[in-house]
């Protein structure tokens, strides 16, 4: 946003959801951003906003047992359209995978990985 441009929860949010895609988009699965306001300054007829990003853990997930296109798994794996990364969501991607492909046995390992920084 730029100084002097009206603010509105709609842009506020809207602007929040482009930052967790493109986390996720990066591997972030459990990125958060969310938008602080400070106080109101009548003087300035401003709001001071501060953004808070945690990019969280890289995630990368390996399927075994068939192949997938990285779009199918996007579609298809409950861990992409959560946002998230846990046994339960795993094992139901894992169930979805089977049943589209004639219950053949698929494995799922996800990699977690800490990003690091250069300074």
């Amino acid at each position: 946003m730029k100084a002097g441009t009206a603010i509105t929860n709609a842009r506020i949010q809207k602007g929040t959801a482009r930052i967790r895609k493109f986390l996720a988009k990066k591997g972030h699965l459990s990125g958060r951003a969310a938008v602080r306001r400070g106080e109101y300054d009548a003087a300035k007829n401003t709001v001071p906003l501060t953004l808070d990003v945690t990019e969280g853990p890289r995630v990368r997930l390996a399927v075994q047992g068939a192949k997938f296109s990285g779009g199918d798994l996007k579609r298809l794996l409950p861990i992409y359209q959560e946002g998230a990364v846990d046994v339960d969501l795993l094992e139901e991607g894992g169930r979805i995978c089977e049943s589209g492909w004639s219950g053949k046995a698929i494995s799922m390992r996800p990699w977690i990985t800490t990003a690091r920084r250069r300074t």
